[in-house]
């Protein structure tokens, strides 16, 4: 890959990969950290990577980078006095008065990781139950199951019973 085309790789594929990290992290800034950092790791190992797995590659990176984030987030948090301002931005700052949108990012955050992250990039990334499959290493079938347990699990958020 040359610089050339790592540039249209980043034109084209950055948006969708900042919605995805944005919401495991809630967090602009973080977000946008996780993102580049994701696009660093893959212009490192552009020479490993075979072309047809690249975005595949991008993503998976970037949600581990994100689960990491997370994870050292939540630990801060619980450490540090200072966790209790906000470490985690809601989305109720992009939805103002939409109670149902924080339900849903809520339930969404309280999924287990592996649906979680199937559903972040079937919904967010606007990728196939295939592309997922081969990105995480996973059968579509187990894409398939997940996305299904994730989607009845926010159910009752999206009708208003929860």
């Amino acid at each position: 890959m040359e610089p050339h085309d790592f540039d249209h790789f980043y034109q084209t594929h950055h948006r969708a990969l900042f919605n995805v990290v944005y919401r495991w992290l809630w967090q602009h800034e973080d977000a946008e950290d996780v993102m580049h950092e994701a696009f660093v790791r893959v212009w490192e190992n552009r020479h490993d990577i075979h072309p047809d797995h690249i975005r595949g590659y991008l993503f998976r990176t970037a949600t581990n980078l994100a689960a990491n984030r997370r994870r050292w987030l939540k630990l801060r948090q619980f450490v540090s006095f200072k966790g209790w301002e906000s470490t985690a931005r809601s989305i109720e700052d992009l939805f103002i008065g939409k109670e149902t949108a924080k339900l849903m990012a809520q339930a969404i955050d309280r999924l287990p990781e592996k649906q979680k992250t199937v559903l972040l990039l079937v919904r967010f990334a606007d990728m196939s139950y295939q592309q997922v499959a081969e990105t995480l290493g996973i059968s579509s079938g187990t894409v398939a199951s997940r996305v299904h347990h994730a989607m009845k699990s926010l159910k009752g958020v999206r009708d208003g019973s929860e």
